[in-house]
């Protein structure tokens, strides 16, 4: 990967420009598997509407 992380890695192909939107939900997956969950910055988790459900299902999937 060119960027050092998560957030730079996103921010990165927004700043590409055109389809951002599409670039942006591939880029933030592979990101995140590569850099792992700890590297996707707080403020930008808490926003994700239903956060708590789904902070919840990933912790019930990782406990099965």
């Amino acid at each position: 990967m060119e960027k050092e992380n998560y957030r730079d890695t996103v921010l990165g192909i927004i700043n590409l420009g055109g389809d951002t939107g599409t670039g942006a939900v591939i880029a933030r997956g592979l990101a995140g598997i590569y850099y792992g969950e700890k590297s996707i910055p707080r403020n930008w988790l808490v926003n994700l509407a239903r956060y708590e459900d789904i902070n919840n299902l990933i912790n019930a999937l990782l406990a099965s």
